[in-house]
């Protein structure tokens, strides 16, 4: 939770990072120097981790496709995070809005 805690004690439902990826919920914690935003992909906990697969552990094919969510959204921060910031601009105010975004993610299952 950084420095200052959950800010605004928000947490976003439903975050577009842009007009085709959207993550099921958000929020952002800050410190003197930088933001954070946390991304989080939920997923029922009826699906599958692994397959029925007994003498491997395989990734099911539900597992994987909440990976490459998340994967999805590492790489369009990696190039847009300014994009990002902008959806954001209107819950970062002061000195701080000028502050760096490090993005986080996370899938729960649950």
């Amino acid at each position: 939770m950084l420095n200052h805690g959950l800010h605004f004690d928000v947490v976003i439902s439903k975050f577009p990072l842009d007009t085709s990826l959207r993550s099921d919920l958000a929020y952002l914690t800050k410190s003197t120097a930088q933001w954070y935003l946390t991304l989080i992909e939920l997923e029922h906990p009826a699906k599958k981790i692994f397959t029925e697969n007994k003498k491997v552990a395989t990734l099911s094919a539900d597992f994987n496709a909440a990976l490459s969510q998340i994967a999805s959204w590492r790489i369009f921060t990696e190039s847009h995070g300014d994009e990002v910031k902008r959806r954001l601009h209107r819950l970062m105010l002061g000195k701080l809005a000028k502050n760096r975004v490090r993005f986080r993610f996370v899938l729960i299952y649950g």
